[in-house]
């Protein structure tokens, strides 16, 4: 489905009943990383997923050398669909765009779930050379081999040989992106890493962290974590992107979490 938000196109999906809970992925993701989760999660929610802008189908939109606005695009999203209240779940860059949504919004939304975010407080930065590379890449339209670039370090060591199937599975994901749409965002700097969101949480917090995660590393999570009262941290063994390691352990962890806080 397409709404027209904060001037851009943005696609999302939608499937179950109940208590809404809104999925958003990463930098260089898509909706489709949740399409297996959003199945298991419908059985006691209605799920919202979308594709935040210059990603998978929403467009880009032009915002110069600022930050894109996310907050907004959420905002809107929510109130173009009729959702007054919501619990979300955000990886990587999702995490911290719901951290930022729940502190500046605290009435709109029942929980939150971050995994693989230190939700504001500031993971370990991609190297710019990394950066200037990937968006060398977008720029000259190479999508597979800037997925193939981002899914490699999004694992554990040895994932890849182990399960090929799960690391094919996530490298598709990163080639349904447009590199044009993407190549947009990367003149504007990432959101910065802001601590005060953490102090500015209202709702139940879990905090899910991989391992060996050289990310969003456990260390980085814990500190996050201490901030936030009450919050709670589980560490699964896996890389960055632990709903493709582990999928029924990262389901099993967000769905108790959400029935113990949410009503």
């Amino acid at each position: 489905m397409k709404a027209q938000l904060n001037g851009i196109s943005t696609n999302y999906e939608s499937t179950g009943q109940g208590q809404v809970l809104i999925l958003i992925h990463g930098a260089c993701d898509n909706l489709t990383m949740w399409r297996d989760h959003m199945s298991v999660y419908a059985r006691r929610y209605r799920v919202v997923a979308y594709d935040i802008r210059g990603h998978g189908e929403s467009d880009a939109g032009e915002f110069g050398h600022l930050p894109p606005p996310f907050v907004e695009d959420l905002d809107q999203l929510m109130r173009a669909t009729g959702i007054e209240r919501a619990l979300l779940l955000g990886y990587s860059l999702g995490g911290l765009i719901a951290a930022q949504f729940a502190a500046a919004y605290p009435e709109r939304v029942g929980a939150l779930v971050c995994a693989s975010s230190a939700a504001g407080f500031g993971s370990i930065p991609t190297p710019a050379s990394l950066r200037s590379e990937l968006a060398g890449l977008l720029r000259a339209g190479d999508m597979r081999a800037a997925a193939d670039m981002l899914t490699a370090r999004c694992f554990s060591a040895g994932f890849r040989q182990k399960h090929p199937g799960k690391y094919a599975s996530y490298l598709r994901v990163k080639m349904k992106n447009n590199p044009e749409r993407l190549a947009v965002m990367f003149p504007s700097p990432p959101l910065p890493p802001a601590p005060e969101i953490l102090d500015r949480l209202r709702c139940p917090v879990l905090f899910i962290a991989g391992e060996k995660d050289a990310t969003a590393s456990p260390e980085i999570v814990r500190k996050a974590q201490a901030r936030v009262p009450g919050s709670r941290l589980i560490v699964l063994p896996t890389g960055h992107a632990s709903m493709f390691e582990l999928p029924d352990q990262f389901d099993a962890a967000v769905l108790d979490f959400l029935a113990s806080v949410s009503t």
